[in-house]
């Protein structure tokens, strides 16, 4: 008799490449609705009405933005990087938030995260309020913030730089949640809120720019449609309070 045995074999099983990290729905005051997504691989900005993407990624030395509307891309240095939000803010706001020194005021829980609420410091206050008075500045100028981050996602450092670097907030070694602020006529303006954070699992290629875009000189001429420049026009003064 002979016996006649099986070897059985099992395909091996591949190694899952995913990483841990986080989606958070925000609403900035130029991109309206957008996610962010980040984790190890890097961060990466969409907008969800008009399809432009910002991809932060390491060694964090240049951004990677493209449209999926317009089919356009472009790539611009890290270094001196000013967002179409930071230019609109100065443009019309005449002066950019992300050099406001902060004062830290209380410490908060949003969606089981630690936060920390900021404001303007007093001397900053006393010195727009200066400038005011003198005819030097426009009542626009912000007299002053709220501010609210947090530092518990475990990311890398320079994802939180990138994304104070993208809104032209200042940085405080955390995430951006929301930030809210008043000019000299108490007009409010609400910058940025956050509506929802989850944990999530991505892949690399999440973090990869799509293949087939057209190269552009600037980040303006890859964005460029109506409905960005509607909100352009949203950052007038009095447009959005």
């Amino acid at each position: 008799t002979v016996l006649l045995t099986a070897t059985l074999s099992f395909p091996a099983i591949a190694k899952d490449k995913s990483e841990v990290g986080w989606t958070l729905i925000q609403r900035s005051l130029l991109q309206g609705d957008q996610e962010l997504i980040a984790c190890k691989y890097g961060v990466k900005l969409t907008a969800l009405r008009g399809g432009q993407s910002y991809l932060f990624a390491r060694p964090y030395n240049q951004v990677q933005a493209w449209s999926v509307k317009t089919g356009k891309y472009c790539t611009i240095p890290l270094k001196g990087y000013k967002s179409q939000i930071q230019t609109a803010k100065s443009l019309f706001d005449t002066q950019s938030l992300e050099t406001t020194p902060l004062k830290k005021i209380k410490e908060g829980v949003f969606n089981g995260l630690a936060t920390v609420e900021y404001s303007e410091t007093p001397e900053f206050q006393k010195r727009q309020q200066q400038r005011f008075a003198k005819k030097e500045s426009p009542a626009r100028i912000p007299k002053s913030i709220q501010y609210i981050v947090s530092n518990k996602f475990n990311l890398d450092q320079n994802i939180y730089r990138c994304v104070s670097t993208f809104y032209g907030f200042p940085y405080t070694e955390a995430m951006p949640l929301s930030l809210i602020s008043y000019d000299m006529d108490h007009d409010r303006k609400t910058q940025l809120t956050t509506a929802k954070i989850t944990n999530s699992k991505f892949s690399q290629e999440q973090f990869t720019m799509p293949t087939g875009l057209k190269l552009v000189s600037d980040e303006h001429k890859m964005a460029e449609t109506a409905d960005y420049n509607e909100a352009i026009e949203m950052m007038l003064p009095g447009k959005n309070k």
